[in-house]
């Protein structure tokens, strides 16, 4: 659950059953928006994702059919994720997962060159900006933020894994993590 900016409490994932008590459990045991966390502000949330499913292997390939359901089952996953900011790289793939979520929302994904994206999203968290971030990256851009976040998570992604899903609480004090799939 968290805070809108009305006040009114929202739930932050819905869906499939296991997603909701997944969220559930490990919200319970984090600071959520709305409630102290980082230093006395409201918490902050880094949400990432590898782009989904690829048509070719091409340096700027496009989404493959796949891809583009799993862009739109992201946005649905997400739906109820206080997202305020969404990054992402240079190559359209990432812009393509990111779409869905971003024109639902009404906001224009900020495209940051790969090798930029890590200290970007560690200023943002400095900077406490907005609610939650969404960062679309790459599987060898993934595990370098999730560990410059201060979080345990995979060594490496696989190039045919598109499905992990991670939202993490940057606390200062003791990041946490939730690895899903999607």
């Amino acid at each position: 659950m968290y805070q809108d900016s009305d006040g009114v409490k929202q739930e932050l994932c819905a869906g499939p059953g296991w997603l909701l008590l997944g969220c559930s459990l490990w919200l319970g045991g984090c600071q959520t928006a709305g409630s102290a966390g980082l230093g006395g502000q409201a918490a902050r949330w880094v949400v990432i994702v590898r782009h989904a499913e690829k048509v070719d292997e091409a340096r700027d390939a496009g989404l493959s059919v796949q891809g583009q359901a799993r862009a739109e089952q992201l946005a649905y996953v997400l739906r109820h994720v206080p997202i305020s900011d969404i990054v992402v790289s240079q190559f359209d793939r990432t812009q393509a997962t990111a779409n869905p979520l971003a024109q639902s929302r009404g906001l224009v994904p900020l495209r940051i060159d790969a090798d930029q994206m890590n200290t970007w999203v560690m200023n943002w968290v400095r900077a406490k900006r907005g609610e939650a971030l969404l960062v679309v990256g790459h599987s060898d851009t993934v595990p370098e933020l999730l560990a410059k976040l201060g979080v345990s998570g995979p060594q490496q992604i696989v190039r045919t894994d598109y499905g992990n899903l991670f939202f993490v609480a940057p606390d200062s004090k003791r990041p946490s993590l939730l690895w899903m799939q999607y």
